[in-house]
């Protein structure tokens, strides 16, 4: 899902966690999570390349169209937003921690149903068993479609 839409439903569902907690701080995390969590396709990206871009357009060529690769996108993980609500929960920490919460969690389930991607790829424990190799990401006939 690309950083517009990402921003778009970000506003929305903070502007919906904010006027039903009425929390200013909660929301304005909300927001920044939902958009963020994008972050680790950079760090991915400069893992792969051993440089840095700010060129959304050469993020998505590598993501997009080169079929060999890693990709970790570590915070792109069930387990991870399991473990952040767990520490919620335990913790019993504040709306503005659930307002991470839910920015990262929407982020995530925006990405699992428009991306093309396989079943369980934000199982990290799934990318880790495949070695994090793009093929395992995307279905068989991705690259044949973007070509």
């Amino acid at each position: 899902m690309s950083p517009v839409y990402h921003t778009v439903y970000a506003g929305f569902f903070s502007a919906v966690y904010g006027s039903v907690t009425h929390s200013l701080w909660g929301s304005v995390l909300c927001f920044v999570s939902g958009i963020l969590m994008d972050l680790d396709h950079l760090l991915d990206y400069i893992l792969a390349k051993k440089r840095l871009t700010f060129s959304y357009k050469t993020l998505l060529s590598y993501f997009g169209s080169e079929k060999s690769g890693k990709i970790y996108i570590i915070f792109h993980s069930y387990e991870f937003i399991f473990l952040l609500w767990l520490f919620i929960a335990f913790y019993q920490l504040s709306v503005v921690w659930v307002g991470l919460a839910v920015g990262v969690t929407t982020h995530i389930l925006l990405d699992k149903f428009h991306n093309p991607i396989r079943p369980f790829v934000y199982f990290l424990t799934y990318r880790m068993k495949n070695k994090f190799n793009k093929e395992s990401i995307y279905p068989e006939d991705y690259f044949k479609r973007m070509t």
